[in-house]
């Protein structure tokens, strides 16, 4: 697994390294998870200035999950950490695959941890407080997974 997965509550957290699919897996069934447990999620996915963007497979897998776990989702917060071109585009494609999903609504992307809050709806905002505090103490906004080394062939 390339990334890691944090449940507060109904918050999910994700911080991405390396996207793979079988990461996608994961979530799906941690988002459905705590949906069937606790009721509506809010999700949010950081994304460390390090990580690379998903490839083609991997941003059309991504729609489809989304399209299936939607639904369990009271909003979902990408936050695309970092400054300059390379950081506005991984926003601006995070941005297209959320219009695609025809979910836009709910979908925010932001470029820090402080944009989530205001963003979330009324009614769970002190419980996201809360969460992201968890999430804080526990530095998980405080690193990058590193990118995983890919074999070479011989």
């Amino acid at each position: 697994m390339t990334c890691e997965l944090v449940v507060d509550e109904r918050v999910v957290l994700v911080v991405w390294g390396t996207p793979e699919l079988d990461d996608l897996v994961q979530l799906e069934q941690t988002i459905c998870a705590v949906y069937e447990e606790r009721g509506p999620v809010v999700f949010i996915a950081r994304v460390p200035p390090s990580a690379p963007p998903p490839d083609e497979l991997f941003r059309a897998e991504l729609t489809k999950v989304l399209g299936r776990f939607m639904s369990r989702l009271v909003s979902y917060h990408a936050v695309v950490e970092g400054r300059g071109f390379f950081a506005a585009a991984k926003r601006t494609v995070l941005a297209t695959i959320f219009l695609m999903s025809g979910q836009s609504r709910a979908f925010n992307v932001h470029a820090t941890v402080e944009e989530v809050l205001p963003a979330v709806p009324p009614g769970y905002r002190e419980e996201v407080r809360s969460a992201l505090s968890y999430f804080r103490l526990r530095g998980h906004f405080a690193h990058s997974l590193r990118p995983q080394a890919k074999a070479r062939a011989s």
